[in-house]
């Protein structure tokens, strides 16, 4: 799952950049916050987001990923969530993370 996620993190992160690159100017966003308990969620446009790119960023994401898609997904600006899955508290067992990301980093 992890090896078809990160086929698709380039051209994800290419498609935000071009997005970015072609959005009209917006207002800065707010200083940068650290999350207590839980974390401050914004609205995408507060944090000098466009809401319509984000969102089209997702759904190709969901589309060009796995069963999951972004159903998982979180997106984080300036330390405030501007855009969230419906199953993000979903509970994963990782008793062999440890073990398997050294040699998936290797290829990296």
């Amino acid at each position: 799952m992890l090896a078809r996620l990160c086929r698709y993190v380039p051209a994800v992160l290419a498609y935000l950049a071009a997005a970015a690159a072609a959005a009209e100017p917006v207002e800065r966003p707010a200083a940068m916050v650290f999350p207590g308990k839980d974390r401050e969620e914004a609205g995408p446009a507060s944090q000098g987001v466009d809401a319509a790119r984000l969102s089209a960023a997702m759904e190709y994401l969901a589309a060009n990923v796995g069963r999951d898609g972004t159903r998982e997904a979180v997106v984080i600006r300036s330390g405030r969530l501007i855009w969230k899955g419906p199953d993000i508290d979903k509970v994963h067992g990782v008793w062999s993370a440890i073990v398997q990301s050294p040699r998936r980093c290797r290829g990296l």
